[in-house]
């Protein structure tokens, strides 16, 4: 697993839990206070939204499954990276535009649906890195992963303190979308690496 391969999984990564642990955190005080939702329709909401996302994070398992029987991993696993940080990016994107709160929701659930692709995230150590190294390549991507977890409610919280209202926490929700984006589609999927060191041994 070259280190180039290291640095845009960990890039990647870092985006994903951007959009996710922001989304968890931030998201039903949104609802409440943006889009003024009461208690009871803020709780149906967000589990709405997170059971949308456990579907998705099934499905891209399926996918996953499905599409490397038709084309090689590369090809397969870039599809599914490129189109759930593409569609997550685009729904974010689109929620400073809508007025009503039920479209709201609705993006929202889109958003989250295709974000937790990223939870194929966790074959790439399996998939890429030596036998030997598994462990240290796993414990890094989740150290990225768990860092942007800490960090994106503090960021958060000071966008809304400072400018008053949410647009500008949707904005650096989308710019982290795009950045799980530009990680996910620079990776390796091949593991040529690998395979290659392996043949050689």
């Amino acid at each position: 697993m070259s280190r180039a391969t290291v640095f845009w999984m960990v890039v990647g990564r870092i985006g994903w839990a951007m959009v996710f642990w922001g989304l968890v955190t931030w998201g039903p005080t949104y609802l409440s206070q943006a889009r003024g939702l009461d208690l009871a329709a803020m709780g149906f909401a967000t589990f709405l939204i997170f059971l949308c996302g456990a579907f998705g994070e099934i499905l891209s398992g399926i996918l996953a499954d499905t599409l490397q029987k038709r084309m090689s991993p590369n090809r397969a696993f870039k599809l599914l990276f490129g189109g759930s940080g593409a569609l997550s990016l685009l729904a974010l994107a689109a929620l400073p535009f809508v007025s009503d709160a039920a479209t709201a929701v609705t993006l929202l659930c889109i958003g989250v649906f295709f974000n937790l692709f990223g939870g194929l995230y966790w074959t790439i150590p399996g998939r890429l890195a030596k036998p030997e190294r598994v462990g240290i390549v796993g414990g890094v991507m989740n150290f990225a992963g768990t860092s942007a977890g800490i960090v994106v409610p503090i960021v958060a919280g000071l966008l809304v303190q400072f400018t008053g209202g949410y647009t500008a926490v949707l904005i650096y929700l989308a710019v982290c979308a795009a950045i799980y984006l530009v990680g996910s589609l620079s990776i390796d999927f091949e593991g040529r690496g690998v395979r290659k060191a392996a043949v050689n041994a």
